[in-house]
Formats: structure tokens, C-alpha cells, sequence
């Protein structure tokens, strides 16, 4: 029976602790046919011990006596506070069975003996075999018992690991973070569900991949070495980067990593949990380009006051001189250009530091649209480009119409100026939401570098060779009064997309 019991596996991968008591005093019931084999089981919250599986071979009188028994009362309560194997020979000899001999003798039990399940100080219950006549158990009695004991531990440390393990996965499932795990050759072992939220990826296309496919190649380098940071040291901190979703947009994450060493102190895995930060670069970039404009504008405000008085005097005597022959006139030509350039500079940097009365007022987005691209019509025709549109809704907006103009004059007309000669197309795409309307402008153009993409809005920068450098500074901030916002997208040799979106407003 117990070379049968050792060679098999007794227990099933979803038993309860129950079950596998059930099970555990159905093996030792065939082995001790003479007694009647229970379980005392241990309540942590009262600190008592309480019947479990075999006590309904008594009635339940008593097992009711055998409720709610403190550590150190009865044999099972002595077993446990002690952590040893108690023997009762006789009930009616024993002081430890003195408050219970009155209800033993009712229902016939005359000895017991106990055994604790216990592990690493961790309390699950006990074993105790009843017998009805003394009986003191012979060595074997107590090695078989106590083999069951060390049987109950390992099943039950199973259960426990399963349970936690169930636990870990619906925490992992419900997760909105990514939770990965990664074996010491870069291999997904492990990834939850909010990968294909986030990234738009199945766990079948990740799974077993190196998860370094998914990140945008200029930022591999700095995962990397804060992986190498990590296996150096226990740090905590954590790593920014972008990766590729599966439609081929990029997405802002934060990765926190955790190496686990087995106990030779080889890796074996790593843990980390990474976080969709898109919204809070997004916010990041607005907050940097609203302290942007604020900064600007007060420079601007005492450097177009200082230019705009002499700017006026230049341009009226440079009128007033008689250009008396074609090299004279060219030379004024030139003057008058490059004075009425930096007449420009400063109306802009004006617009920025003065602010101006705005009447906001609902106004048709489509109508706005449709008078812009009128306007640009020619010059559309000028550079090849043929202007597309995918607009399905009629948005109301609650703003300043011209300033709106001016936004898609300045964007429609970069998207124009980026294609080379050979000419392009632009789309012009428009989406509704409950509260939102987002108007994407995409062009076929050269695109824009990373690095430089990252400098627009900047004040002065300009990828244009007469640009101020201030025209899309004042779109970001006509947008931000609106309480809209701007963000770019580009890859090079495939195009620039702008995408401003503004809430919806309802008259």
C-alpha cells in the first residue's frame, strides 16, 4: 500500500487542502484498520484548531468538543505548540486528556496519538488516530504517520503555490500595465493581455520573439544599457522608450525591470512591467511648449517694440532715395526685401507677446477647412500637389475662425513646402468623437528626422531657408488657446502627418 501510494501521484492539480486531507486519511485508514484516522484543522485568525476530514466517523456532540481547541489543550493542541508527536496510550492516564475523557469515553476512544503538520513554522493542523482500547503505536505507526504528514505538507505547499499562481495571473490578466517575462537569452516566456491593448499584438506574434524587435531602433541602445544596469545592481529605476505597435505607429513606454538569480547566482529570468506613457509625453510636450510661449512671448514683447520704430524709419527713407541706376535700384530692391523680412519677424513675435481680444464664436470647421483650401487651391496646383479629403462628419467649434485659418494656412502650406519637385499628395482627414474633432494633415513628403522632429515649435528653428522660425510657434499657441493640441508624426522618405485635435462643442 505505501510503495503503491510513494509511486504514484495521489493528488489532482485543482484538489483543495480538504480534498487532500480526504484523500491523505483514506490512505491511512487502510493502513490502520483498527482505528478511526481525522484531521485537526489549524484557523490562524483564532489561533484554535477545529475538526477537518475523518472527524464524521464521530457524532457530532462530539465533535463539537473538539471545536475551537486552543494550542497546548488536548493532544493535537500540545502537538502543534510543541511540534512533536503526541501519544495519549491510555485517556484515562493521561493528564493531557484530563477536560476530555468525560466525552471520549462516550463515544469509546481509550488512546490517541497525534501528529503535527507543520512546515517552516507555517501551522496547517494535525493527524490523530483514535483507537478504542489502549494502544501505545509501534515505531512504524508513527514513521507512516508522520510520512503522511510530510505528504499533507507537500500537497498543500502545491495548493498554496497554485493559489498564489492564480492569484499572480488574474492580477496579470487584469492589469492595464504590460507585465513581461524574459529568459536569460532575451526570449519572451511570459507576457499578459494589455500587450495587445498597447501594442495591438496577439500573445501568439510575441511570444518566444525577442522583445527588442518591438523597440524603435534609435532607442535599443538605452534599453540596453539599462538592462546592463540592472544585472549589475539591484536598482529600482526604470527606462523611456518608444515602440512600434502593430500598425506601425510608434508609442511612448516606461519599463521597470527585475532580475531573478537562481541559488548559484545564475540568471534565470527577468520580470518588468512597462507602462503606456504616450498621454504623459503628450503632456509633457504641451507643458514644455505653453512655458515655451510664455517665455518667448516676453522677449518678444521688448524686441519688437525696439525694432518695429527704427524698422519704420528705414523703410520711409529708403523710399525717399532715387535709385539712379539699375544696380542702385537692385541694391534698394534687396533692402526694401530684407527690411520688410524683418518687419515680418516682428509682427510675429508680436502676436506672441500682445495679447489680443479674440471673439470666440461657433463657427462650421468644414467651412473654415473648405475657405483654406480654396485659398491654397493655386498653389497646390503650382507644387504638383493634389489635395485629398476623407471628412464624413460637420464638426461646430467654439473659436476665433480666422485664427483657425491662419492654423491650417501655416500647416497645409509646411505639408506643400516638404514634397520635392516632382510633386505629392496631402490628405486631409477629419474624425468625430463624442468631444473631440481631430484633423490629421498628411503629406507624402520627404519627412522629418527624429531629431528634428522633436525641434518644432522650437522658437527661431526652421528646416525652411526664409522661415522665421515663429510661424509654427504661433500656430502651437493659437491651438493652446483654443485648448487644443498639435502633435507630429513623421518617417523620412515616407511623409509628415499633423494631427490637431480641438473639443467639440455643442451650441
Amino acid at each position: 500500500m505505501i510503495d503503491e501510494f510513494l509511486h504514484q501521484n495521489p493528488f489532482e492539480s485543482d484538489d483543495t487542502i480538504e480534498v487532500i486531507l480526504t484523500r491523505l486519511v483514506g490512505y491511512l485508514s487502510e493502513i490502520f484498520t483498527e482505528a478511526t484516522v481525522t484531521t485537526m484543522i489549524y484557523d490562524e485568525s483564532s489561533q484554535t484548531l477545529n475538526p477537518g476530514p475523518g472527524y464524521e466517523a464521530f457524532p457530532n456532540s462530539y465533535t463539537k468538543v473538539a471545536s475551537n481547541l486552543p494550542l497546548r489543550m488536548g493532544g493535537c493542541g500540545v502537538a502543534v505548540a510543541e511540534k512533536r508527536v503526541v501519544i495519549v496510550e491510555d485517556t484515562h492516564k493521561s493528564e493531557i486528556w484530563k477536560p476530555f475523557v468525560v466525552h471520549s469515553d462516550k463515544v469509546g476512544v481509550r488512546a490517541v496519538w497525534s501528529v503535527p503538520i507543520i512546515f517552516r513554522d507555517k501551522i496547517y493542523g494535525t493527524f490523530a488516530i483514535y483507537h478504542f482500547a489502549p494502544y501505545t503505536p509501534t515505531e512504524l505507526d508513527i514513521k507512516l504517520t508522520i510520512l503522511m504528514s510530510k505528504q499533507a505538507i507537500t500537497a498543500i505547499s502545491y495548493v498554496k503555490q497554485k493559489e498564489l499562481e492564480s492569484m499572480y495571473t488574474i492580477i496579470a490578466n487584469k492589469s492595464k500595465d504590460i507585465i513581461t517575462i524574459t529568459l536569460s537569452d532575451g526570449s519572451l516566456s511570459y507576457i499578459n493581455p494589455a500587450a495587445k491593448k498597447i501594442l495591438g499584438y496577439s500573445l501568439e506574434e510575441v511570444m518566444g520573439n525577442n522583445f527588442d524587435r518591438f523597440i524603435y531602433p534609435e532607442d535599443r541602445e538605452i534599453v540596453k544599457e539599462y538592462r546592463d544596469k540592472i544585472l549589475q545592481s539591484d536598482s529600482n529605476s526604470s527606462v523611456e522608450f518608444r515602440a512600434f505597435t502593430k500598425k506601425g505607429t510608434l508609442t511612448w513606454l516606461e519599463t521597470t525591470s527585475t532580475a531573478i538569480y537562481n541559488k548559484n547566482g545564475k540568471l534565470t529570468q527577468v520580470v518588468s512591467t512597462t507602462r503606456d506613457i504616450q498621454e504623459r509625453k503628450f503632456s509633457e510636450k504641451a507643458l514644455l511648449h505653453s512655458e515655451k510661449l510664455t517665455t518667448v512671448g516676453q522677449i518678444a514683447a521688448g524686441i519688437a517694440h525696439e525694432i518695429r520704430n527704427p524698422l519704420t524709419s528705414l523703410k520711409g527713407f529708403l523710399q525717399l532715395l532715387d535709385a539712379k541706376n539699375d544696380i542702385t535700384r537692385e541694391y534698394i530692391s534687396i533692402m526694401s526685401n530684407e527690411l520688410s523680412h524683418i518687419e515680418l519677424i516682428s509682427n510675429e513675435m508680436l502676436i506672441l507677446a500682445k495679447p489680443q481680444a479674440k471673439h470666440f464664436v461657433y463657427a462650421n470647421l468644414l467651412e473654415i477647412l473648405e475657405s483654406v483650401l480654396v485659398l491654397l487651391d493655386n498653389q497646390a496646383i503650382l507644387h504638383n500637389v493634389e489635395i485629398k479629403r476623407n471628412i464624413t462628419c460637420s464638426p461646430v467649434v467654439f473659436c476665433v475662425p480666422n485664427e483657425l485659418r491662419q492654423v491650417f494656412v501655416n500647416l497645409i502650406k509646411n505639408a506643400m513646402e516638404s514634397m520635392n519637385k516632382s510633386g505629392g499628395s496631402i490628405l486631409i482627414n477629419v474624425q468625430q468623437t463624442a468631444s473631440l474633432v481631430t484633423v490629421e494633415i498628411v503629406d507624402s513628403g520627404e519627412g522629418i528626422t527624429s531629431e528634428k522632429l522633436v525641434q518644432l515649435g522650437t522658437p527661431f528653428y526652421t528646416t525652411k531657408e526664409k522661415g522665421t522660425g515663429l510661424g509654427l510657434l504661433v500656430t502651437y499657441k493659437i491651438i493652446d488657446q483654443h485648448n487644443g493640441s498639435l502633435v507630429y508624426e513623421s518617417e523620412v522618405n515616407v511623409g509628415t502627418t499633423a494631427r490637431v485635435t480641438l473639443p467639440l462643442h455643442h451650441q
